[in-house]
C-alpha cells in the first residue's frame, strides 16, 4: 500500500523518481495539478442530475489510475485519462467564476 501511495506522484505529476525534476516535469506537475484541483472543485459542484452519468467517467478513472499505480506508474499512462477529467476541470472552472461574478 505504501509503494503504491509513492508512485502517485510519478503517474500524476511525473514526479518522484529520486532525481531532481527538470523545469519541464516541474511545469507538467503544476498543469495536472491545476487540472486536478478543478476536477474536484467540479465534482463538488456538479449538479445532482449530471452525477449519475458522471459516475461512469469517475470510476474510469479510478479504476485506470489503481491498474497503473500495481503495474507501472508513468507518467504517459495517465495521459488517455485526461480527457476524462476535463469536463469535471471546465465545471470548476465554470463554478469559481461564477462565484467571483456573484461576489461583484
Amino acid at each position: 500500500m505504501l509503494l503504491t501511495l509513492r508512485k502517485i506522484p510519478r503517474l500524476w505529476l511525473n514526479l518522484g523518481y529520486g532525481r531532481a525534476p527538470s523545469k519541464k516535469s516541474l511545469a507538467l506537475a503544476g498543469g495536472h495539478l491545476v487540472l486536478i484541483a478543478l476536477a474536484v472543485w467540479g465534482l463538488l459542484w456538479l449538479p445532482p442530475e449530471a452525477r449519475s452519468p458522471a459516475a461512469y467517467l469517475i470510476t474510469t478513472i479510478i479504476f485506470s489510475s489503481l491498474m497503473y499505480l500495481m503495474v507501472a506508474s508513468e507518467v504517459r499512462f495517465v495521459f488517455p485519462l485526461i480527457p476524462l477529467m476535463l469536463p469535471f476541470s471546465a465545471w470548476g472552472g465554470a463554478a469559481i467564476y461564477q462565484a467571483i461574478r456573484a461576489a461583484r
